[in-house]
């Protein structure tokens, strides 16, 4: 039995820029890596406290081979590809990634 390992990255950027970045995740993940599955899952704008005026995103890469660090390293490659894509500012990205079995 092969154990398939998804990995979640958070994302937090600040707000307005990420028009277009959910299609950047589709467009660059699946096509650069064989045996994963990338979902684009949702951003949460935060309204209070010290990460108010950011976007969370959450990242979904799933291993079928079950190689954690394959997902891990697919997932943040892909982040960073899409996040440049939509002209985001890297120096305000925060990624945070982890992984489920």
């Amino acid at each position: 039995m092969t154990t398939r390992f998804r990995s979640t990255s958070f994302v937090t950027v600040s707000a307005g820029s990420l028009a277009g970045f959910g299609k950047a995740i589709n467009r660059f993940g699946p096509r650069e890596h064989a045996g994963l599955t990338f979902g684009y899952t949702s951003v949460i704008r935060q309204t209070t406290g010290a990460e108010r005026g950011k976007n969370k995103v959450l990242i979904d890469a799933l291993s079928e081979s079950g190689d954690e660090d394959q997902a891990h390293t697919a997932a943040l490659e892909t982040v960073v590809r899409a996040l440049r894509h939509v002209g985001a500012n890297l120096d305000q990205a925060v990624v945070e990634t982890v992984s489920i079995a």
